[in-house]
């Protein structure tokens, strides 16, 4: 798998979770499956043709995300804010949005709004966005 194409896979499935969904930590196989769907277009011009389970299947084997009872989560909640963090810094250098609209006051994001913020200083987030 590409690894571009994975890292934004990882970037939607981490803030769909923790932003979109209010701060959840883990989706069932199905849900998972879904939300990597909805990125089938975009993931196809990233060069990414594996289908929706043999992505997360991938990322399993990495490392990256793991089966825990019923859900599928993120290996260590950091992962999951870090990638997160990634998709609200890559909105918004698109000039979709803030990192204050992005990410709710309270509900425990402190820790992520700082962490967008520093990603937000980094040499990397001045590139081309792919969001």
């Amino acid at each position: 798998m590409d690894a571009v194409g994975t890292e934004y896979a990882l970037r939607h499935l981490a803030h769909e979770g923790l932003l979109t969904g209010n701060g959840y930590r883990g989706y069932t196989r199905d849900q998972a499956i879904d939300v990597v769907s909805r990125l089938r277009d975009q993931l196809q011009r990233r060069n990414v043709v594996a289908s929706e389970e043999n992505i997360l299947r991938a990322l399993e084997r990495c490392g990256i995300l793991s089966q825990s009872g019923p859900l599928l989560t993120f290996s260590h909640d950091m992962l999951q804010d870090y990638f997160a963090a990634r998709q609200v810094v890559e909105r918004v250098y698109a000039g979709e949005t803030s990192i204050e609209e992005a990410i709710p006051l309270g509900q425990g994001f402190d820790s992520l709004r700082r962490l967008a913020r520093e990603l937000l200083d980094q040499p990397f987030a001045s590139r081309r966005t792919d969001s």
